[in-house]
């Protein structure tokens, strides 16, 4: 038995034989739980980390998007049509990167920075948005790519002890903690 995730992407539990809570709905958003592939009935892969697992983007058996990345990539490209600040030929060009950002494929770091650059044009809560709902199924490089590598990752807190590190440090002035 493989992996139970709801609908939305949110993992319920990835070793239901050792789960004793309920598996029917989702416990955060009350969607229904998924357990295999909806057109090839695949089990879910539990993955071999045990810590940082995302659930997979597309079925490993015959490659149909699972739930969450459609209704991903669905929202998207409803959200790239509400854009302010794009021409139709950007929009086009936009939703065209969103493919290759959640597989890896030799057009992801193209497809990224072209979606960076896109995004940016729209309006900041649009593009913020964007981001977000792109990089809950986009591929870690790809992830990188469009959030930069101290807002991904390891460096997402960016301060340690008073001092601040990496871009944002950059942009701030100098403070040193009173001796």
């Amino acid at each position: 038995m493989g992996a139970i995730v709801c609908r939305k992407g949110h993992e319920i539990t990835r070793f239901p034989q050792h789960f004793e809570g309920p598996t029917k709905f989702c416990p955060n958003c009350g969607s229904p739980a998924v357990t295999a592939c909806e057109t090839c009935g695949a089990a879910i892969p539990p993955g071999d980390v045990i810590y940082d697992w995302t659930p997979p983007t597309y079925c490993g058996q015959c490659g149909s998007p699972w739930p969450w990345t459609a209704a991903s990539l669905a929202s998207a490209s409803e959200l790239i049509d509400m854009l302010d600040g794009l021409t139709d030929e950007e929009r086009q060009a936009l939703k065209g990167t969103l493919g290759d950002l959640v597989v890896d494929t030799p057009g992801t770091e193209v497809a990224a920075m072209k979606f960076s650059l896109l995004a940016r044009k729209a309006s900041q809560e649009g593009g913020r948005a964007l981001r977000t709902i792109v990089t809950s199924v986009a591929t870690e490089a790809a992830k990188r790519l469009i959030l930069g590598p101290w807002k991904h990752g390891y460096n997402v807190d960016r301060s340690l002890n008073g001092y601040s590190y990496g871009l944002d440090a950059l942009e701030q002035e100098p403070t040193w903690p009173d001796s």
